[in-house]
């Protein structure tokens, strides 16, 4: 099975950290890891056909997840970013303490929660 192709927005981000995607298991969702100004940089792609892609990250339907450090920061197309640059990251008890692969699992597992949701609800 081949990984979904690559979209504008994903070239975009690997471009901008020259960082390469990597497709997890089921080749639908990526993941690229980056290095921002302050701290990592973790993104999630989402396959374009998941109902969530081009929604506002700041919209309701991202009230209650996913449950990554400091939440959603960035949102493109079908990619998702959130970023290590909060104060309890850089200064505070939790300084320099990155749960990067955790955060990225529970990320996958928020989204693929809604597509499946979606999925059984009949929307898609």
């Amino acid at each position: 099975m081949n990984p979904a192709p690559i979209t504008p927005a994903m070239a975009e981000r690997a471009q901008k950290f020259s960082a390469r995607w990597r497709f997890v298991d089921d080749l639908d969702y990526a993941r690229l890891d980056a290095q921002g100004p302050f701290s990592p940089l973790v993104y999630i792609a989402i396959p374009t056909s998941h109902p969530l892609v081009g929604r506002d990250f700041e919209s309701e339907e991202f009230d209650y997840g996913p449950d990554v450090n400091g939440g959603i920061t960035f949102q493109e197309d079908n990619v998702f970013g959130w970023d290590y640059a909060h104060y309890p990251n850089l200064f505070g008890s939790m300084a320099h303490i990155f749960d990067l692969d955790g955060d990225f699992e529970r990320a996958l597992a928020w989204f693929r929660a809604r597509e499946e949701q979606t999925h059984n609800q009949g929307d898609c």
